[in-house]
């Protein structure tokens, strides 16, 4: 009898423990955390890049060639775009779960291009600045700092990687912009990484005979 009853009662349990279960994982994802809010953010983010690269272009009327030229830019972005998302699939999968993170670091990303594109698309109303010192000008450092200190080391990578990529896009492909974008981006993930040490590690490194004593 006392047999039939613990078995009974393990039944009960397992039944009770299985719709916990069922119910939490249906419940987990909200709707804000949805895969297609967050195709959503990569395409406002695309278009927030788009027009900064149309800013350059305003008023001017250009031939198909250039219409086809600036279309292959687009496009490029959005390939960046892309490889930016395959990227922190694989770097951070749990920041594409939480579409406020994304948006995050959307707008940290935008925090080096708005800048770059006023500084490269206003290069000849400036005599006294040259194109490529406009270039060096552009603070790559800053999406990267952001990021990285908002999100993690993975993030601060991605958004540095394409804040530069994008800027490259905007200066016509510009050799020095590319070259500013990549230090500036591995400098500040290197010490975003460093700041976001644990401190508990240091402190052993600093006393390794602190539990001798």
């Amino acid at each position: 009898m006392k047999q039939w009853l613990s078995k009974f009662r393990s039944r009960r349990l397992k039944d009770r423990f299985g719709d916990g279960v069922t119910s939490v994982t249906t419940d987990e994802v909200a709707w804000w955390n949805q895969p297609l809010y967050s195709v959503l953010i990569g395409f406002l983010l695309w278009s927030a890049a788009c027009i900064l690269l149309h800013t350059g272009i305003a008023g001017k009327r250009g031939n198909l060639d250039a219409t086809l030229a600036m279309a292959g830019k687009e496009i490029l972005i959005l390939i960046f775009t892309g490889v930016a998302g395959m990227l922190l699939r694989v770097l951070s999968p749990k920041l594409l779960k939480a579409n406020s993170r994304l948006l995050l670091l959307a707008l940290c990303a935008l925090a080096t291009v708005i800048p770059g594109a006023a500084l490269l698309n206003d290069t000849e109303r400036w005599a006294s600045l040259p194109p490529a010192v406009a270039g060096m000008l552009i603070p790559f450092a800053l999406a990267p700092l952001l990021s990285g200190v908002l999100l993690g080391g993975a993030a601060a990578t991605v958004a540095g990687l394409w804040a530069t990529l994008t800027c490259l896009v905007i200066s016509n492909f510009s050799i020095p912009v590319l070259i500013a974008g990549l230090i500036a981006t591995t400098t500040a993930a290197r010490l975003v990484h460093t700041l976001r040490r644990p401190a508990s590690s240091s402190a052993i490194s600093a006393f390794p005979c602190s539990s001798r004593d």
